[in-house]
């Protein structure tokens, strides 16, 4: 593996997926943490990777969890696992503006959907 590639070319990050998250442990000793590995997602493929030691405590506040996006910069080679460097949380935008979507908007032109339960009359 080259290190210092970046994943999503020269200017770019890539948009990768929390899937699983893992306790390190050193040797046989049960308690001794020695970091996480992250099992992350581009929805084609996943791969484990590690944090680096200055970032663990992203995990160890639950500022990553599963499910959360992380756009990484680049892959840096390591035993056993690669690091992901230049790693910042993801906070995707919708597509699509809520204002936008009439039917959410019971005053506008849009069709206003009722979804509460009505009673029938026996």
């Amino acid at each position: 593996m080259n290190t210092d590639v970046k994943v999503g070319g020269e200017h770019r990050s890539s948009l990768l997926q929390v899937v699983s998250i893992v306790p390190s442990l050193a040797g046989g000793e049960l308690f001794k943490n020695q970091g996480f590995y992250i099992k992350v997602s581009d929805s084609s493929h996943a791969t484990y990777v590690s944090l680096p030691d200055e970032q663990i405590d992203l995990i160890l506040s639950d500022k990553i969890q599963l499910g959360q996006y992380v756009f990484v910069e680049r892959l840096e080679a390591a035993s056993p696992v690669p690091i992901l460097r230049g790693c910042r949380l993801g906070t995707p935008e919708d597509i699509v503006a809520t204002h936008s979507l009439r039917f959410l908007n019971s005053k506008g032109r849009g069709v206003a959907l009722d979804f509460t339960e009505k009673s029938t009359g026996s």
